[in-house]
């Protein structure tokens, strides 16, 4: 109880519906909102993915489509992640102009260019091995990938993107990201970093935390803190695991 009580009496400004909308500081819109979207390069048709029931991955040609749709319902804001079929170990496609990251801003951005589209900046979905960066002796390199984090970002940014959004959890990204864009002359487009991890070193890959699983006492994993930022596809999934796979879903099956 507030040591102001009983002279202070916050309940008085919530009677009635005028002096909740009068005095209210927190409102929560479409303006609010961005909406991810999972883009699958060379298929034909819309493909559910498991993990979350109810959302599909878009196919490329659908994808104009998609945002036309997007706009007529209200949506203002659309973040890409692609799933794309041309892999390698440092996940190249990602910064060629005519690459999955950039020809999904473009297609977005000439669709309804009033469209904020922000631009999921990782590699997880165009490396071979399926980390967030580029692998040395058996570690992810921090600071190559940082490097080619920048060569992404401005990739994007050319192919329209209103904001870059870094998920790789690399040590010093934004400033990396922030410094390519800012020598490539975009230095009016904002860096949205939305990813963390807290006590674990666990990526988003299925593949990579089925190896990890392996090596990992259970009671590692007993505190959903232990999963944050890991994604776990439907076999895997038990009671000591179903509490804390339900955030972070930039994954897809």
């Amino acid at each position: 109880m507030s040591s102001q009580f009983p002279e202070a009496r916050p309940r008085r400004l919530r009677r009635n519906a005028s002096l909740r909308s009068l005095f209210q500081e927190t409102e929560f819109s479409l303006n609010d909102l961005v909406l991810p979207i999972f883009v699958e390069e060379e298929i034909d048709d819309f493909v559910p993915i498991k993990s979350m029931p109810g959302v599909m991955r878009i196919p490329e040609r659908k994808l104009a489509s998609e945002i036309e749709r997007y706009a007529r319902a209200g949506i203002k804001s659309v973040m890409t992640f692609g799933v794309s079929h041309h892999l390698d170990g440092n996940g190249s496609d990602t910064w060629r102009e005519d690459g999955l990251v950039s020809r999904m801003s473009r297609i977005a951005k000439d669709a309804v260019p009033e469209m904020i589209v922000m631009s999921d900046t990782c590699f997880c979905e165009y490396t071979d091995h399926g980390h967030c960066g580029v692998m040395h002796n058996h570690e992810v390199d921090n600071d190559q990938t940082l490097i080619n984090l920048g060569k992404q970002a401005v990739a994007a940014a050319r192919a329209g993107a209103d904001v870059i959004a870094p998920s790789a959890a690399m040590d010093g990204q934004v400033q990396a990201i922030r410094r390519a864009l800012d020598d490539a002359g975009f230095t009016h487009i904002p860096i949205m970093a939305y990813s963390t991890k807290f006590a674990s070193a666990l990526v988003k890959n299925d593949a990579i935390l089925k190896q990890a699983l392996t090596q990992i006492p259970l009671k590692r994993v007993a505190d959903p803190s232990e999963m944050a930022g890991a994604v776990v596809s439907d076999e895997l999934r038990t009671p000591k695991f179903s509490h804390s796979l339900a955030k972070s879903r930039a994954q897809v099956d």
